[in-house]
């Protein structure tokens, strides 16, 4: 391209508002984008943290999903181990 034909490529341009700098990127925004890249990794390694938290609590949970509660008086952990309730010293 002839240097004529850039200047009235570049009054042209001008004359539309167009700037050549606004699609290029400053040092400014790529160090906000340096940190908003740094906070959405931590909240994702926080997020998992919390996923291993809730599925550990969700196991050792004792409350059976069906509602009965697991409340049972007359039974406890001996009689699952062949200990039985009419056995028992009162």
């Amino acid at each position: 391209m002839s240097a004529e034909d850039n200047q009235t490529v570049t009054a042209e341009s001008k004359r539309l508002g167009m700037n050549s700098d606004e699609g290029k990127s400053s040092s400014t925004s790529s160090a906000s984008d340096v940190s908003a890249r740094n906070a959405i990794k931590q909240l994702r390694a926080q997020n998992e943290k919390q996923k291993r938290k809730i599925k550990g609590l969700k196991r050792k949970s004792t409350v059976p999903e069906n509602g009965d509660g697991g409340n049972d008086s007359d039974v406890d952990a001996g009689d699952q181990f062949g200990r039985k309730i009419s056995k028992r010293k009162s």
